[in-house]
């Protein structure tokens, strides 16, 4: 059983390094001010954090 969470946290911080590197990508493109450019990574961040656990809820993987 261990082995199957660490096999979950691997993949889920590798989707999640995945979906952050295209965030910054998009949001360092569409920089225009420092505030807003600190705040859009920010929000790119969280998201990135949040996205694996998004598609597993539209994918019925977790049921509330």
């Amino acid at each position: 059983m261990k082995s199957a969470m660490k096999l979950i946290f691997v993949l889920y911080g590798f989707l999640g390094l995945i979906t952050i590197l295209y965030q910054f990508n998009i949001r360092y493109i569409a920089c225009s001010r420092a505030l807003g450019c600190s705040l859009s990574f920010v929000k790119g961040i969280v998201w990135s954090a949040l996205w694996p656990v998004y598609w597993a809820i539209q994918w019925n993987w977790l049921k509330f």
